[in-house]
């Protein structure tokens, strides 16, 4: 499901399953185990229906060298020529985005690469057995789970490592290699940018927590590591009921995959959503200029700041209170309109730049009307190129807490002034459609104006 609602990063947690062949399930839960065969084949199915750009797996290897082995083969078998295998050239850079069309990337713990030169020969994967023996090298560094974080203090701190046999029939299949999160964090916290002779492939993962936490000692120096190499952030494990995180910190520092749980459509879902709205919902967008804070960084183009008038004029077709997608519309609702900027200025924590509401138009769902209802609101804008703008429709219920209905989060830089009719979500994050396939809308008026001075 999620690869045809455009992620192309997944995680893979694989652990050793019964008779020698591996399992995917959340580790040490009561969650059901899937055979690591069967996702690879569903992943070749579905990796490039939604989009040709290209997919990582990364994988959360916890198997033993027998059935890394398997792993590996199954990779290969099932993958087959969408497999991207790494190549001498990728020491000199991350190769393009458009060189990698119709390819799946794997990023795990690799090993030393002298070890793998020495190790692996011809076609990493020939066989559908492991041998009685099978080779390893040891990968230094840290796992992407909490337990085991290493050095997080000055840069004098010397980092843990947490060495792991790696199979290299799997090794010699990673194109982005695991680095070692805990080596970033001391040399950043110690004010370089990047810890000596990391490879620009190793893509390092960070939690929530950490990230929060160099947003507020080194927003600068992570923002220019993350100018060199790639970042992975995800959720701490303490959201055992699977909620997300606020994206935008991360966003705003650089931070290349920000790893959300897509089984919980929250806020942060729904400002994932438009963030990856631009560039044709292809799954990758262009890193804007950097913002590193108010205080450090380029101040964007007097073009890019300014403000914003938003109009929220009428809705048409919403959905039944729950925001379930397809619901038929209702006149039984009673719907009001919040809008919140998300931009530069962003404190994190969902906290947005600005807000405003829409008064409740009674007994409408079909086609509530608000222009004569409610002025237009005015916004201050940082910086237009990072800024995104969320319309949350609500059903007012006096009884209880409101029922959110439908969504709509869009990149400022996608909108133009004049009257914009924007397609809404459910609640659920799948598009609105009522009888007759006709989707559920929001008419908006959009007006901007640029700090340049008028001549």
């Amino acid at each position: 499901m999620v690869l045809l609602q455009g992620c192309r990063c997944v995680e893979i947690d694989v652990w050793d399953g019964d008779e020698g062949e591996p399992v995917v399930y959340h580790g040490h839960t009561l969650t059901s185990k899937v055979l690591f065969r069967d996702v690879i084949d569903v992943v070749a199915k579905y990796a490039f229906v939604a989009s040709t750009t290209p997919v990582i797996l990364s994988l959360e290897n916890h198997c033993c060298l027998a059935q890394q082995v398997r792993m590996a083969y199954h990779l290969s078998a099932g993958l087959k020529d969408l497999l991207r295998l790494p190549t001498p050239a990728d020491a000199d850079g991350l190769p393009t985005l458009g060189s990698l069309l119709g390819r799946v990337l794997i990023k795990a713990k690799k090993g030393h690469a002298a070890a793998l030169a020495a190790a692996v020969s011809g076609d990493p994967v020939s066989s559908a057995a492991p041998s009685s023996t099978p080779a390893a090298v040891e990968a230094s560094g840290d796992d992407d789970s909490d337990a085991s974080v290493g050095a997080t203090g000055a840069a004098s701190s010397a980092p843990k490592k947490k060495v792991k046999a790696v199979a290299v029939e799997l090794a010699a299949l990673v194109t982005l290699a695991g680095g070692s999160r805990a080596a970033v964090q001391a040399a950043v916290e110690g004010g370089s940018s990047h810890p000596p002779g990391q490879p620009i492939t190793d893509v390092c993962s960070f939690n929530e927590t950490k990230v929060e936490a160099m947003a507020t000692k080194a927003r600068a120096l992570f923002t220019a590591y993350n100018a060199r190499n790639v970042t992975r952030v995800y959720p701490a494990a303490s959201r055992v009921n699977s909620s997300n995180y606020d994206p935008t910190v991360a966003w705003l520092m650089g931070a290349h995959i920000v790893a959300l749980n897509w089984q919980e459509h929250d806020l942060g879902m729904q400002l994932n959503h438009g963030r990856f709205l631009a560039n044709n919902a292809c799954g990758y967008v262009p890193q804007p200029p950097l913002a590193v804070g108010p205080k450090g960084g380029p101040k964007p183009p007097l073009a890019e700041c300014g403000f914003l008038n938003i109009h929220v004029l009428a809705g048409a077709r919403l959905p039944a209170a729950g925001g379930v997608a397809g619901g038929a519309p209702t006149d039984m609702v009673d719907p009001y309109v919040k809008v919140k900027l998300f931009d530069a200025a962003a404190a994190g924590d969902f906290k947005p730049t600005a807000k405003a509401r829409t008064a409740t138009v009674s007994n409408n769902g079909f086609a509530p009307a608000w222009a004569d209802r409610t002025p237009a609101s005015r916004f201050r804008v940082t910086d237009r190129r990072v800024a995104l703008l969320l319309f949350t429709v609500w059903d007012e219920d006096t009884a209880r807490s409101d029922d959110l209905l439908a969504y709509v989060a869009v990149p400022l830089s996608m909108l133009r002034n004049g009257v914009v009719t924007l397609p809404l979500a459910g609640a659920d994050g799948r598009a609105v459609r009522s009888m007759g396939a006709r989707p559920a809308v929001l008419t908006v008026r959009v007006t901007w104006m640029s700090d340049i001075p008028k001549v």
